[in-house]
């Protein structure tokens, strides 16, 4: 089967006004993502006019515009904002994986592109530790591997958190990285560009807090986000996990 985010460059479509609940309306077919699974909305336009929000029910998206809108209508997806957190989602899985092998568990991340941060289940990370996790996320990035999707029944998943679902989607990083998610993802890691590692601060319980900087769009990192209260980079946590997304 084909998901419809399992290729994040396809941002416009015409679409059927499916439903209508005041200046919300649901279509029959969506390239518009909402937020959930620790993405990021995305932004862009409906017969010109600005999305103003975007709300799941279910798995039915709802889409708010200011003026009506009936029958065939086409949608455009902003490119950057959605090329910016589908490479976020990607570089998390890839570190998710690469700790994971190391026996260190990513236990929370934030995605949101201006505020990136991840914490490890360990009270000591070494500066070799990061410079080899950062080290090997760009030689993943730079080996260019596909990513794919594959679809198992719940039932049949072995982590019981997703034996209720009836279906779970895996996202493949070639051979390196196989995690359920139902976010967006890159096509190819030489998308991600490149990646950094800021700096570290102890979260709480003692555990190891890490501070990211956004892949790099043209090849270049694109700047760091501004410090925030604590030392942290920008807003509060979304808890949404990599290996916990559907």
């Amino acid at each position: 089967m084909v998901h419809p985010y399992d290729n994040f460059e396809r941002l416009t479509c015409q679409a059927q006004v499916a439903d209508q609940r005041d200046d919300y309306y649901a279509f029959d077919q969506t390239v518009f993502f909402g937020a959930k699974g620790g993405q990021l909305a995305d932004r862009g336009t409906i017969n010109g006019q600005e999305v103003v929000d975007l709300k799941w029910e279910g798995e039915r998206l709802w889409h708010q515009v200011q003026a009506p809108l009936s029958g065939t209508v086409e949608m455009q997806v902003d490119a950057d904002i959605r090329w910016v957190n589908t490479a976020v989602q990607t570089v998390f899985h890839l570190l998710d994986s690469y700790f994971e092998r190391q026996g260190i568990a990513m236990t929370e991340d934030h995605a949101d592109p201006a505020n990136q941060w991840f914490i490890l289940g360990t009270k000591q990370v070494s500066p070799a530790q990061l410079e080899e996790a950062e080290r090997w996320v760009n030689e993943i990035i730079h080996q260019d591997l596909s990513v794919t999707f594959s679809y198992v029944k719940g039932s049949d998943y072995p982590d019981p958190d997703y034996q209720k679902f009836d279906q779970v989607r895996l996202v493949h990083i070639g051979d390196v990285s196989v995690i359920p998610c139902g976010t967006c993802h890159v096509n190819h890691t030489a998308q991600l560009q490149s990646f950094a590692i800021l700096g570290t601060e102890k979260a709480a319980g003692g555990h190891q807090g890490l501070n990211c900087d956004r892949p790099g769009r043209h090849g270049a990192l694109e700047g760091r986000p501004p410090a925030a209260k604590g030392g942290r980079h920008g807003v509060e946590h979304d808890p949404g996990r990599g290996g916990r997304r559907r």
